[in-house]
């Protein structure tokens, strides 16, 4: 995930990844840090944070994958997910930005779904333009069933609901089907995807 987030770091910029490493290391000793078979040294992250105007933490803990982080993770996943206790202000509570990818993507995923589902598309959109978009490009579905369950569980219900509100019910019947034995263990939100399950299956018997 470090990868995923120096990518949208870079973007962000404007900078390209030689222009980042300048100075510093050789591009190809860079790409042996994102593809994990090198570790990122903590001198390396201070340059890097430097230049990319973030914390070094943010690099250095950007794929912590603690009982501790993925248990919050999915604490708000679920929640989201069963819709309980939700409203605007419980949204805005959830973390703009976290060091750890796994604990960040979740929320923003799920705050996604939030705003899609109370129709409010300028902050809909807002999020996809400034944060989502490059993320949904970074983690296509070939990767999704390697990630750690809170973000995968985030993924699978954001894409169940987007393709429910375009009206396409055999890949929301899919993503479904995907998210439900995920969910296994918070029955508040196994029954609230269950329900959505049998109104897709009822549409698509209906069409």
């Amino acid at each position: 995930m470090l990868k995923e987030r120096i990518n949208f770091l870079v973007e962000k910029q404007g900078m390209t990844r030689k222009e980042l490493v300048s100075g510093l290391i050789t591009l190809p000793h860079f790409s042996n840090i994102l593809t994990g078979r090198y570790i990122l040294a903590e001198d390396l992250a201070v340059k890097f944070a430097e230049k990319l105007g973030v914390s070094t933490n943010y690099l250095l803990k950007a794929e912590d994958v603690s009982s501790q982080i993925l248990k919050g993770a999915d604490e708000i996943v679920n929640q989201m997910i069963a819709f309980s206790d939700i409203d605007e202000t419980y949204v805005v509570t959830l973390p703009k930005s976290a060091d750890a990818l796994v604990l960040e993507l979740s929320s923003k995923l799920m705050a996604a779904c939030f705003y899609q589902l109370t129709q409010d598309q300028e902050n809909y959109n807002r999020l996809h333009i400034h944060y989502l978009n490059f993320y949904l490009k970074e983690f296509p579905d070939s990767t999704i069933g390697q990630l750690p369950a809170p973000l995968k569980k985030a993924f699978y219900f954001y894409k169940m609901q987007v393709f429910r509100s375009k009206n396409d019910y055999e890949a929301a019947s899919n993503y479904c089907h995907l998210l439900l034995p995920l969910l296994t263990e918070n029955a508040e939100a196994w029954i609230a995807v269950k329900k959505i399950e049998i109104e897709i299956l009822l549409t698509l018997k209906k069409l």
